[in-house]
């Protein structure tokens, strides 16, 4: 009788078991649908992501003192590497002061706008550079624009797209999809370090950057249309919001 009552309940808890995993997988594919606030999430999240990424950010970091061997700097290699890693430190602190004030859109695409404007720059100095015109008295003008490049990144799409993630989902969602987003971060990171050297002994610096540069403008763009401005708003606000886009 009383293995009978044990087995009973050992399978009544088995039931309740994958009731409840059929219930959470159900509430996932619910989350998915397409016009869900969590998929909206996910789409804004896995954009702003990919963008990070594809800045070039971890690539300049890496590649530093190549970067700045190919530039022919007036400072040594090392000195600047120095320097911008100083630079870094420091930025990485300026959200902190200004993103309840500022916004969280507008602080994006400043920084967007900014390793725009730096990549830019060092497309045009390689192609002067390559094209035999004399840059030896534009030395400087390199680490001017990897230290802006790197305060920039620092001050808007380095640290705000973890934010907005944070901001932007349900309670439910936050595990899974942070997750997922981080793999997504890790994944590009690993094949724009790995890439970067190949394209830019194939096609040179000067294209490397210049794409970089073309991806930014598509960041700003992204943001401008479809990131909504989370400061000061409750999540249920929030909600609504992903759900009249």
């Amino acid at each position: 009788m009383k293995k009978f009552v044990n087995d009973s309940l050992s399978k009544k808890s088995k039931q309740v078991t994958e009731n409840t995993r059929c219930g959470v997988f159900k509430e996932y594919i619910a989350d998915l649908s397409v016009t869900s606030p969590t998929a909206k999430a996910v789409k804004i999240i896995f954009g702003l992501m990919i963008f990070q990424q594809l800045t070039g950010i971890d690539a300049v970091i890496y590649y530093t003192v190549d970067i700045f061997n190919e530039a022919g700097t007036s400072l040594s290699s090392s000195v600047c590497a120095i320097i911008v890693g100083i630079l870094q430190l420091i930025s990485t602190y300026i959200p902190s002061l200004i993103v309840d004030r500022a916004g969280r859109r507008i602080l994006l695409i400043l920084s967007e706008l900014g390793m725009a404007v730096s990549l830019l720059v060092l497309s045009l100095h390689f192609t002067m550079q390559n094209n035999h015109v004399d840059v030896s008295w534009a030395g400087w003008i390199p680490l001017i624009a990897v230290n802006t490049f790197i305060i920039a990144f620092s001050i808007g799409f380095g640290p705000l797209p973890w934010l907005i993630m944070a901001e932007l989902l349900s309670t439910e969602a936050k595990v899974w999809v942070s997750s997922m987003a981080a793999c997504l971060n890790w994944s590009l990171t690993f094949a724009v370090t790995k890439l970067f050297p190949i394209v830019n002994r194939d096609f040179g610096p000067a294209v490397t950057y210049g794409g970089f540069c073309f991806v930014c403008i598509l960041g700003t763009a992204f943001v401008i249309y479809f990131v909504p401005e989370t400061q000061g708003k409750s999540r249920e606000d929030i909600q609504l919001e992903l759900i009249g886009k």
